[in-house]
């Protein structure tokens, strides 16, 4: 059935399109809300594009009156800075080694198997000892050359006051004349007990000509006494057996 016929009079018939409800206005409605949704979306990828080229935090991630620091990270193969104050340690040497605990005591305690040797001038061996030959014959065997004179004797070494003195020192004392004011004698300490110093030498007294023990305290020494030097020290002590080798 056609949807319009026309009468006799040329005229539409009442059934046809025109009798319907017009939807213009329907039609714009549906066209306003593409309109609108698409420019939304539009709008949204703008700004989400926005915040993905942005290297600021959004406002919700800090507060808002914080600014914003960017951490700095160390280069990973970065070399760290040398102390301008720090010192090349000195290179390892064997003359620099101090002398093992005890030596000097070891030095007294060897000296002590020659008590009651007999004094003989200028002697050096078993058969007898000089002051200084002595002394000598005793730090031979630790490996310390010493000349057997008290003359020379006396400036080896470092000198030390008596307060400071311990066994394997040597003390120095001037000749039995009382105007002397040369070296003329010479001892190995092996005890300080703080107000007397106590020695072992090879005296060359008449009642005891031979290697004993003697005392600075008593008035004779104490009134020859001169010095104490120090043979022990650390530039001295070379030797393998000084420092515990074979």
């Amino acid at each position: 059935m056609s949807a319009t016929s026309l009468n006799q009079t040329g005229s539409y018939l009442p059934g046809g399109w025109h009798g319907k409800k017009d939807i213009k206005p329907l039609i714009i409605g549906i066209l306003v809300l593409l309109l609108v949704g698409f420019l939304s979306g539009l709008a949204v990828g703008y700004q989400w594009g926005k915040s993905q080229n942005s290297t600021t935090p959004l406002a919700y991630d800090q507060p808002a009156d914080q600014e914003v620091r960017e951490e700095v990270m160390p280069e990973p193969d970065a070399a760290p800075e040398k102390d301008p104050e720090q010192k090349v340690k000195p290179a390892f040497r064997a003359d620099s080694l101090p002398p093992r605990p005890g030596l000097g005591d070891e030095v007294a305690n060897y000296a002590a198997t020659f008590l009651g040797t007999p004094y003989r001038p200028r002697g050096q061996g078993n058969d007898g000892f000089d002051c200084s030959g002595y002394i000598a014959h005793v730090f031979k065997n630790f490996g310390i050359d010493l000349p057997p004179s008290t003359q020379f004797m006396i400036r080896e070494g470092e000198e030390v006051s008596e307060a400071a003195a311990r066994p394997g020192d040597l003390i120095f004392f001037t000749g039995t004349s009382e105007d002397s004011q040369e070296v003329g004698h010479a001892g190995i300490i092996v005890k300080n007990k703080g107000d007397d110093i106590k020695f072992i030498h090879s005296s060359s007294g008449v009642q005891a000509p031979y290697v004993k023990y003697d005392s600075l305290t008593r008035p004779g020494y104490r009134r020859r006494f001169m010095t104490i030097r120090r043979i022990l020290t650390e530039s001295r002590l070379t030797s393998r057996h000084l420092h515990g080798g074979e």
